[in-house]
């Protein structure tokens, strides 16, 4: 007996509604909802790959990072890097923004050595850079999925691009331990998986 493709393709037009993949901030609720699944089922069908979660370093501070204040910084950061196209060797782009609360949240996106676009594709869209897939879902599903190292962050590949996602909170800016996080002097851990 052959199973039916209809849930998959029902799952697929799910992930292309507008509608799941960018909600605006002020309707996001810390609440796990319908919409948050959608969206994460939508990146698992996807190229994601390489999930790594940042250590936690000595002498840095853990806050938790609630999921409306990521959903905010994170659309502001992914709108910035709207018009941004990669291609193989590209060297990369970063932005950060600091909310009124003095928590720096960082995206650094780079591309993969050595990996190439399927034939015909020249670049990847940083915004959107697969299909049923944003910028801003990569970021939420980094976070959502690094949440035991209370939100530092963590990297995810996604077809040809790194996406890593840093939060350091106010106190920790321009502190010697902390201030670099997590470009230069970071590892990745796995036993941070949520």
């Amino acid at each position: 007996m052959r199973a039916s493709p209809l849930p998959a393709l029902l799952g697929l037009l799910a992930a292309l509604s507008p509608s799941t993949l960018a909600a605006p901030a002020d309707s996001v609720s810390p609440a796990p909802s319908a919409q948050l699944a959608t969206r994460e089922s939508a990146l698992s069908m996807g190229g994601i790959r390489d999930l790594r979660c940042y250590n936690k370093m000595e002498g840095c501070k853990y806050k938790d990072v609630h999921e409306d204040k990521l959903t905010e910084n994170a659309q502001q950061l992914c709108e910035s890097l709207k018009k941004v196209y990669a291609e193989p060797g590209w060297q990369g782009i970063g932005a950060h923004h600091t909310n009124k609360y003095w928590y720096a949240y960082h995206v650094k996106v780079v591309w993969v050595p050595h990996c190439t676009l399927p034939e015909g594709q020249e670049y990847q869209s940083i915004y959107k850079p697969e299909i049923g897939a944003t910028c801003y879902d990569t970021i939420w599903y980094t976070w959502k999925n690094c949440k035991n190292n209370h939100g530092r962050g963590g990297s995810i590949r996604i077809g040809c691009l790194e996406y890593h996602l840093n939060i350091i909170n106010g106190a920790e800016v321009g502190m010697e331990y902390c201030h670099n996080l997590p470009f230069d002097n970071s590892t990745t851990h796995p036993d941070y998986l949520a």
